[in-house]
């Protein structure tokens, strides 16, 4: 539902405050978080699910977004 992308995607800031990361891996983690929701389908992700792509996705737009 959209309350339940609304949560995942406050969850996502508080992550991307506690961890200092820029401004795009904010932006970064919610597009992969909808892209994967996308291509899987919402309807087949738990809500205990939701928070672990929250996480995951967060993580991942932080290591896009550090040099090399």
């Amino acid at each position: 539902t959209p309350r339940d992308r609304e949560m995942c995607i406050k969850r996502m800031i508080i992550l991307h405050n506690k961890k200092n990361y820029r401004t795009d891996a904010l932006f970064y983690s919610i597009a992969i978080f909808d892209r994967y929701l996308m291509i899987i389908g919402h309807w087949n992700i738990t809500p205990e699910k939701q928070i672990q792509l929250c996480v995951i996705s967060m993580i991942l737009a932080g290591k896009l977004g550090q040099p090399i």
